[in-house]
């Protein structure tokens, strides 16, 4: 098969009626650029792997025997991928009239950009959070630091002290980022292959965020371009406040953080985590609030379970 201007790799997971509408999105949308579309299902029980067999036949499709993780699932794909770019896009992302290419051109146009992504819209049509800021001992502390900035009068801007990442409007200019969502995440090719590709150790959560700080590292620019746009339904493949979605992230986390700072700055900011979730709970608890306490307690339980992982 001939080189193309765009790879598009989806990961699926028991997500069989949002991959459809993703692929048929990619269809449409993607024309222009005929795309080559690789998809890999990590051993779904929904038929997911079906449906893309019978209904998206022209996508290249692998069947992994087990959930193998989004990190690992992607390097299976960019070994085949021979895009130009390539498209790490979650299933239940649908990219908008002209979005790829919008992301493509804007790519090619700039050589000092190693990925650029779309605005992400809710499932409502409003502009959703799209991108954010590398963890930090600040970011650890936003369970406390949401409430109080709330609560008391002249209280720092979370957004202007670049803590909390903005919602930004339709119609906002290009901008620089830390990291973009892995929802939609488009990418140079070469450069993936320089990089190696994503951090396989990263089974769920964190893999955009250490792909993008790699991608700083090596001296390129990651953008936000918000006049391309993608629906992002965020149903998933999981709960996200379930026990096993709070231990994959807070294990996540903390291979992030020792990777690219070291044990004594996980322990810092493990210990302002502790301090801030810890004081939401009491807080709950003080407010009658069960779901939310239990929430809070789970968190700190799946944070300690973490740093031994």
């Amino acid at each position: 098969m001939a080189p193309s201007r765009l790879t598009v790799i989806v990961i699926s997971w028991n997500t069989r009626d949002l991959l459809a509408r993703c692929l048929a999105a990619v269809s449409r949308d993607g024309a222009p650029l005929a795309p080559e579309v690789i998809v890999v299902d990590n051993a779904s029980a929904d038929g997911s792997a079906e449906l893309v067999a019978s209904r998206f036949p022209s996508a290249r499709l692998i069947r992994n025997p087990d959930n193998r993780g989004f990190g690992r699932a992607c390097n299976q794909a960019l070994a085949l991928a021979r895009g130009d770019a390539v498209l790490f896009l979650n299933p239940d992302a649908e990219p908008c009239a002209e979005a790829l290419t919008q992301l493509v051109e804007f790519l090619e146009a700039r050589r000092d950009v190693g990925a650029v992504g779309p605005l992400l819209l809710t499932a409502n049509g409003e502009p959703g959070l799209t991108y954010g800021y590398f963890p930090s001992i600040a970011t650890a502390l936003l369970p406390l630091l949401r409430p109080l900035a709330r609560l008391l009068p002249g209280a720092p801007d979370l957004h202007a002290l670049g803590v909390v990442p903005a919602k930004l409007p339709l119609d906002a200019p290009s901008r620089d980022v830390d990291y973009l969502c892995g929802a939609a995440i488009l990418v140079r090719r070469d450069l993936l292959m320089r990089l190696g590709g994503f951090d396989e150790r990263f089974f769920l959560y964190f893999e955009e965020t250490d792909l993008c700080r790699r991608i700083h590292a090596a001296g390129f620019r990651v953008v936000l371009l918000p006049a391309a746009r993608a629906l992002h339904r965020e149903a998933g493949s999981r709960e996200k406040r379930s026990g096993p979605a709070l231990r994959d992230y807070y294990r996540s986390l903390n291979l992030y953080l020792r990777k690219h700072h070291g044990g004594a700055y996980v322990a810092l900011v493990r210990a302002s985590l502790l301090l801030a979730l810890g004081a939401r709970y009491l807080a709950a608890r003080a407010m009658l609030e069960a779901g939310r306490a239990d929430y809070y307690r789970a968190s700190v339980r799946a944070l300690r379970e973490g740093a031994h992982a």
